[in-house]
């Protein structure tokens, strides 16, 4: 199966398989440059587009992306449970409110959410068999000033985390790469534990100069590595999908 991938900024990818657009934790105006505006724009553009938001920072949702919904063809949502709460007004009749650890059947997906430990959720999707997981901002936040029992629990939960999303097998992974964390926030265990066929390391805050070396780390062979410079990069790929996960 043949997608296309495009940077927008941040933890926000545009990814186009089947006939749909799915545009990911797409920024609130303050928290996104205007050429990151502009890229979602053009990426959206006469698209059947789904937004998907992990959760409500403002890093990752915005409640009225207008720009957006007016060069779209049409437009449904995946919110997590905090932003239904928060922003019901943003929930149309078709869109999907997603719970933790619970499964839905919506638009020709199958769809998984997983508590994240920051907020909101992570996704499992599988759409025509191609599998995606966004992680949101579940990762290993592994601060280096952090309490020790803060520290164990953060590594209880983003190892159980990796189990179940290396059960899921992805095709496709966007997960944390966040530069303030010597560990990335778990990039590279997320990269060998899981080993999906393209890893798209995020929540860079637009930082992407150390992603070529950083990625030099991941020691997964088997895995293509989406690498980016600036909003609107963008490249297509294949996979074999279609097989049960």
């Amino acid at each position: 199966m043949n997608f296309h991938l495009t940077y927008i900024h941040h933890s926000c990818f545009a990814l186009k398989v089947d006939g749909v657009c799915l545009l990911f934790d797409y920024p609130a105006p303050e928290r996104r440059p205007k050429a990151a505006e502009q890229a979602a724009v053009r990426a959206v553009r006469g698209e059947d587009l789904i937004l998907v938001h992990s959760h409500g920072h403002t890093d990752h949702f915005d409640p009225n992306p207008v720009s957006l919904t007016a060069a779209a063809r049409g437009v449904r949502r995946i919110v997590s449970y905090d932003i239904a709460e928060l922003c019901p007004e943003t929930l149309g009749s078709d869109d999907l409110a997603a719970e933790p650890d619970e499964s839905y059947e919506w638009s020709g997906m199958r769809i998984g959410a997983l508590e994240s430990n920051d907020l909101g959720c992570a996704y499992c999707i599988e759409r025509q068999g191609l599998r995606i997981y966004h992680s949101g901002d579940l990762a290993l936040w592994n601060w280096e000033l952090a309490p020790a029992a803060e520290r164990a629990f953060t590594e209880r939960f983003f190892a159980e985390a990796l189990q179940r999303v290396k059960a899921f097998r992805p095709h496709v992974a966007f997960a944390v790469a966040d530069p303030r964390l010597p560990s990335l926030g778990g990039a590279e265990r997320f990269a060998q534990t899981v080993q999906p066929d393209v890893f798209i390391p995020m929540h860079t805050f637009g930082q992407t100069d150390f992603l070529p070396d950083a990625t030099k780390e991941l020691h997964a062979p088997n895995t293509r590595i989406f690498l980016y410079r600036q909003p609107g990069d963008a490249e297509s790929f294949h996979v074999s999908a279609g097989e049960g996960a």
